[in-house]
């Protein structure tokens, strides 16, 4: 499936508005990289199963830039190259080619699963996310909490950053800003909350000053 998706994502590259990019990720660290990411790990409320090694020679291969060879200024760095999805152009992209297949869209809500009967379709695809806890009363789905804060755009900034409780990610409509809270696991609270978007982008600051430090920027 992973193999398949990616394909896919591969022929969007070239199209108007770049619905998907590639970009390099910094993974930014002051203490061994291997260290870095089994502490993130332990830190992890839900314990995700892990298939990167059966995928690996999908990307290149990153690399590590030692204290000295790295713009950042830390003792450890790696750098790893990704697609990322430029949402607005993406789910723009999406809703074009639905309707010019033939698709329509309409807005309706369901309380019951009872209620599917009613329409004419044969095929279902359910993608109600943690709607679901309610729609088919499972008390097994868990939510978990995400902000983001999104920066105003940098065309420059064409690249990502990975560091302690904080990551980066460039889009073309902003740089997406988050840090990564255990209160978010089990947390339904869908109020954005400033002072953790607040300290997100404090901590990336840093990054980037060390960064001008190094680099002889102000």
């Amino acid at each position: 499936m992973c193999r398949t998706s990616f394909r896919s994502f591969q022929n969007l590259l070239s199209l108007p508005g770049t619905p998907v990019d590639w970009f390099d990720r910094y993974t930014v660290s002051d203490v061994p990289l291997e260290e870095f990411r089994k502490r993130r790990e332990e830190e992890e409320v839900m314990k995700f199963s892990r298939f990167q090694d059966r995928i690996k020679d999908l990307t290149p291969a990153p690399d590590d830039l030692p204290a000295g060879k790295n713009p950042f200024g830390a003792p450890y760095v790696r750098r790893a190259s990704s697609m990322v999805f430029n949402l607005t152009t993406y789910a723009k992209f999406l809703v074009d080619s639905f309707l010019a297949e033939g698709g329509r869209i309409e807005v309706r809500e369901f309380h019951s699963p009872s209620e599917f009967e009613a329409l004419p379709e044969k095929t279902i695809i359910h993608a109600t996310g943690y709607g679901a806890k309610a729609l088919f009363n499972d008390s097994t789905i868990i939510p978990v909490r995400g902000q983001l804060a999104a920066l105003i755009p940098q065309p420059e900034v064409t690249y990502g950053v990975v560091a302690e409780g904080v990551s980066m990610v460039p889009r073309r409509d902003g740089l997406i800003v988050q840090s990564s809270l255990k209160s978010d696991y089990g947390n339904t609270d869908t109020k954005p909350n400033r002072e953790d978007s607040v300290k997100a982008v404090a901590a990336l600051a840093k990054i980037c000053a060390r960064m001008a430090t190094v680099n002889g920027q102000t």
